[in-house]
Order: C-alpha cells, then structure tokens, then sequence
C-alpha cells in the first residue's frame, strides 16, 4: 500500500504516531515551515525545500516547534502487510 498525503501544521500542533507495520517507509519534503521528526529518542529538523526518508514502523511524531504555518508531503509506503489467502 502507498499513500500520498499532504499536511498542514500550525505553531505549536504535534501529531503522534503508535508506529506502522514492519518495513513502513515515509518519503517527506517540507514545502514551508520546518518541521520537527522525532523517531525514538532523535529529533529530526527539517528544513524547507528538504526531505526525509524514515523507517516509520515504530512510534513516531511529527511536531511543529517554529512559529509559522508548516506544509509537507509526505508518501507512505507499506511494503510488508499481511496478505489474506483464500482457497488455498
């Protein structure tokens, strides 16, 4: 599965993720603002007209610690859900 989002922080607002199934990948540029990815005990900072590729299977947060408005596209690529078989 892959998803393409597109996001919309303000000041102050984080988002927090429990985590994604093994081997979730996430491609994020940040088009304005700068945002903040905390994976594990790491802060990420990143920087308008930057991207990111993360490892996002375990928890994980997207924070907006500046004092503008941050927009970032991100793509979510599952690549190991469990697949359901029938008949066989």
């Amino acid at each position: 599965m892959i998803e393409l989002w597109q996001w919309t922080m303000f000041p102050d607002e984080t988002f927090e993720s429990p985590g994604h199934s093994p081997g979730t990948l996430e491609l994020i540029n940040v088009e304005r603002g700068q945002l903040t990815l905390k994976l594990a005990d790491t802060d990420l900072v990143i920087q308008p007209g930057s991207s990111v590729l993360a490892r996002t299977e375990d928890r994980h947060a997207y924070l907006n610690c500046g004092t503008e408005e941050l927009r970032f596209i991100m793509a979510v690529a599952e690549l190991q859900r469990t697949r359901l078989r029938i008949g066989l």
